[in-house]
């Protein structure tokens, strides 16, 4: 049985080169996109590292060097440390950025110098004894955690 007019079958082929060549653009965009990692992870998180620190007993100050070889800036939000069963926890004005002049931040590609002093009450002048050796946890705004032990002296 022969069906009168036209039947369709398939799409023309001006549509199929058209289909062809937005297929072959979109999958160009993506390998190329994943090569020059335009889809990946970013690289500019902060990647802030204590680089020296020194624990004074008798005034219960703790100053640390950082370095920080990310993108982004960093703050520390806390610092802690437990002393006889005891977690004490610093942060808001305990905390001051020394040098370089001005910071308020651990910025990239710069050494900064923080102080953590016992301002806010949490440990005090007699919290440590000279000798003995801490293990601290600074709490960082990129929501890192970091560790450091550090013997008073």
């Amino acid at each position: 049985m022969k069906i009168s007019g036209r039947q369709r079958k398939g799409i023309s082929p001006i549509i199929a080169t058209v289909l062809i060549i937005a297929a072959t653009l979109i999958a160009f965009a993506a390998v190329a996109g994943y090569i020059f990692g335009l889809f990946g992870s970013s690289t500019k998180s902060a990647q802030a590292e204590v680089t020296s620190s020194n624990l004074v007993a008798s005034t219960g100050v703790l100053t640390l060097d950082f370095s920080n070889s990310g993108g982004q800036s960093v703050t520390i939000s806390s610092v802690s440390v437990t002393v006889g069963g005891t977690t004490y926890t610093e942060s808001g004005t305990a905390i001051a950025y020394i040098s370089p002049s001005g910071a308020a931040a651990i910025n990239p590609g710069v050494t900064t110098t923080v102080t953590v002093s016992p301002a806010s009450g949490e440990w005090t002048t007699s919290t440590f004894t000279p000798g003995t050796t801490y293990t601290f946890s600074l709490a960082l705004s990129n929501g890192i955690t970091s560790t450091i032990t550090v013997t008073a002296s």
